[in-house]
């Protein structure tokens, strides 16, 4: 099976009412800038149970539009250059 978008959360698996199929066990969180992806003309859809697909940019989400990344456990930040 060849997956077509990149998916990503609305919400975390603990918020009420998320049924994104994000697993319990990631341990890393990884937040997407979608107001800059959007500005930038990257396309971004929200399926039937609230899943945030994009195609990025040839089938990659620069670094750019991330917005910051936690580990899952205790939620330090985790540096990266954008």
């Amino acid at each position: 099976m060849e997956r077509l978008h990149i998916h990503f959360s609305s919400g975390l698996p603990s918020d009420e009412g998320v049924i994104s199929g994000m697993r319990r066990s990631a341990n890393i969180l990884i937040y997407l800038d979608v107001r800059k992806a959007l500005q930038d003309g990257m396309k971004l859809y929200i399926s039937d149970n609230k899943v945030v697909l994009t195609e990025g940019f040839d089938g990659v989400v620069p670094v750019k539009y991330l917005e910051k990344m936690e580990t899952w456990t205790g939620r330090p930040l985790i540096p990266f250059q954008r």
